[in-house]
């Protein structure tokens, strides 16, 4: 092993020690180098954009396969069952006050706060179809149930 390679597993051994204190010291050099830091973040970003894009992407997409395989791959009301048009539903209303609470703006936001949370009751999927009708005018069209 090359002096480089001990060197570089040394580093490795010490942050996963010291864990804190590397996330600590770090957090203020940041603090202290904000402008240096943020040029730094906008090259790599420049530098890996198709590559950072894509991962967002398939993280993103897992995310809503592990969201929407918890609570049913189709609409409770039609049976739709193309991810494309399904979203979460709050069972008891209050979306909106909920996501707010919660402090995100829905989408994968608030796909990762489901996952984090342990899949929690009161949540089902529907059709975005079925979704506005029920907030728009009370009922489905295709069940007068829900």
């Amino acid at each position: 092993m090359s002096t480089s390679a001990q060197r570089q597993a040394a580093n490795r051994r010490y942050r996963l020690r010291h864990k804190e204190e590397c996330y600590e010291r770090t957090r203020k050099w940041r603090e202290a180098h904000r402008e240096e830091y943020l040029a730094q973040r906008h090259l790599h970003y420049q530098l890996n954009k198709r590559r950072i894009l894509t991962n967002n992407r398939f993280r993103k997409a897992k995310i809503k396969q592990e969201v929407f395989a918890h609570y049913g791959n189709k609409c409770a009301c039609c049976g739709e069952s193309h991810i494309e048009f399904l979203c979460i539903d709050h069972i008891n209303g209050g979306g909106i006050q909920h996501r707010k609470y919660i402090n995100t703006h829905g989408g994968t936001e608030f796909y990762a706060w489901l996952k984090r949370s342990n899949f929690p009751l009161g949540f089902r999927t529907l059709c975005h179809n079925c979704n506005f009708a029920i907030t728009a005018f009370g009922y489905c069209p295709h069940s007068k149930a829900l």
